[in-house]
């Protein structure tokens, strides 16, 4: 099981999983699918594994561990780091005094945390 959280975070590190609708996933080739029941969610993977082992419920490929960390990121917050980060940069070369080796500084720490 280890194994397979790694590759899985590879996965999402590397950008191969994309979001094609709200509960279709295209993961490094393989279409995950999540079906949401009442008090449940099942996931579906097209993999040779899961095709082959379907009627277990417990099979979780690399796949759907993938999906299930891209979904508990939290990207909005990714993206302002690295937009705040950029402009601190940006206003320490035109020397702006906002003090932004203390933003960058601050922003990095977030950075290094959350990516």
């Amino acid at each position: 099981m280890k194994n397979k959280i790694k590759i899985a975070k590879e996965i999402v590190s590397r950008g191969l999983i994309k979001q094609t609708s709200e509960d279709w996933f295209e993961v490094d080739g393989e279409m995950v699918r999540l079906i949401r029941l009442p008090g449940r969610t099942l996931m579906t993977c097209s993999c040779s594994n899961c095709s082959r082992n379907i009627n277990q419920p417990h099979v979780m490929c690399s796949r759907k561990i993938s999906v299930i960390l891209f979904q508990a990121q939290d990207f909005r917050l990714k993206k302002l780091i690295r937009e705040n980060l950029q402009t601190a940069e940006e206003s320490k070369a035109l020397g702006i005094a906002i003090e932004p080796d203390m933003m960058i500084c601050l922003l990095n720490d977030l950075k290094r945390f959350i990516l």
